[in-house]
């Protein structure tokens, strides 16, 4: 083999190591910004829930006769 194929061999390698790497570390931040974008629906959830909660007791103290 000549050096000139090894060197191809090394960088294919190489390259391929490379690639590898970033794919496991594209895996890891699409699991943790998909965790992260849970929790935020969760918390806009609950937020939501106190918003409609708040609407509901303006409501019903808005049709109240006033005195």
């Amino acid at each position: 083999m000549s050096r000139c194929q090894e060197l191809v061999e090394e960088i294919e390698v190489s390259i391929e190591d490379r690639l590898g790497t970033l794919e496991e570390k594209f895996a890891k931040f699409e699991d943790s910004m998909e965790i992260k974008m849970q929790r935020l629906g969760g918390s806009v959830e609950d937020r939501l829930g106190r918003v409609e909660a708040l609407l509901e007791k303006l409501v019903i103290k808005l049709s109240e006769p006033a005195n």
